[in-house]
């Protein structure tokens, strides 16, 4: 199992490194049209499998726990062990990101600022995720605290606002 998850991450590492590549050579223009893509696969997965996950009946969860839950688990299929929530409000959840990111690793490759890429090409789309679930969430980094520059990226959902507001 372990060799074909390997596999399989050295593909998805090769094929983030092509595409950044081109975003690279791209400019601003590049960046924005790659966000846009990455919130329509997003919102696709979201329409795809609504239905289930309101089968699992997540209702019980806190809005912030819902989206923790229905992000990092469903969607990213992370081991809760590799994003742990480290911190917990009433309005926000910080949690320390080690899972496995071919971003990271592209961005190693290419001589690209993690703060930078992710910025510009991966936090938006992430907030529009999680807006299909609470139009008040919002999702942000740390970008004092992003890989290589720690172990971990620090990674933030809040509720900024409630339904009707």
């Amino acid at each position: 199992m372990l060799a074909s998850s390997t596999i399989t991450e050295a593909s998805e590492i090769q094929k983030e490194t092509e595409r950044l590549s081109r975003l690279k050579a791209g400019g601003a223009k590049a960046l924005a049209q790659r966000e846009q893509e990455i919130s329509d696969k997003r919102l696709e997965w979201w329409e795809e499998n609504r239905a289930r996950l309101i089968r699992q009946g997540l209702e019980h969860l806190s809005t912030l726990d819902q989206a923790y839950r229905t992000f990092f688990i469903d969607y990213l299929e992370c081991n809760p062990k590799e994003v742990p929530i480290v911190k917990r409000t009433e309005k926000q959840l910080v949690i320390h990101s080690h899972n496995f990111c071919p971003v990271h690793h592209a961005c190693e490759a290419l001589k690209m600022d993690t703060r930078v890429v992710c910025k510009a090409v991966y936090e938006r789309p992430v907030t529009t995720f999680l807006q299909q679930i609470h139009p008040g969430l919002s999702f942000r980094r740390n970008y004092d605290a992003i890989r290589p520059y720690t172990w971990y990226c620090e990674e933030i959902i809040e509720l900024v606002r409630s339904r009707g507001r």
